[in-house]
């Protein structure tokens, strides 16, 4: 699965850095604001499933419950955020009269 999500979002971030509509200096702005925001997103999972589903710090791994209360919060998390984004964005090309980026 991380493999997927890290993927995407690479091809995301190569998708705008060369979509024809920007000039260079537009397309620079885009690629260091998804990084700027793939950077926050990654903080923002780690904080919400690490306060969801570690309960102490003991040993130098997870207990099984922490791990499988892991592995369920993080694509959840992320299909939630990718989710909302994409309705944000059809929303603002919408009030823009802008069409979406193909993703």
């Amino acid at each position: 699965y991380q493999r997927r999500v890290h993927g995407t979002v690479f091809n995301r971030i190569i998708e705008m850095a060369q979509h024809p509509e920007f000039d260079i200096e537009t397309q620079l702005k885009l690629v260091k604001w998804e990084a700027v925001g793939l950077k926050d997103l990654s903080a923002r999972v780690v904080s919400t499933c690490y306060e969801q589903c570690v309960i102490k710090i003991e040993e130098t791994e997870f207990r099984l419950g922490e791990s499988v209360c892991i592995d369920r919060c993080v694509p959840k998390y992320l299909n939630a955020q990718s989710l909302v984004s994409t309705k944000f964005a059809q929303f603002f090309s919408a009030q823009n009269g802008a069409r979406p980026l193909n993703r």
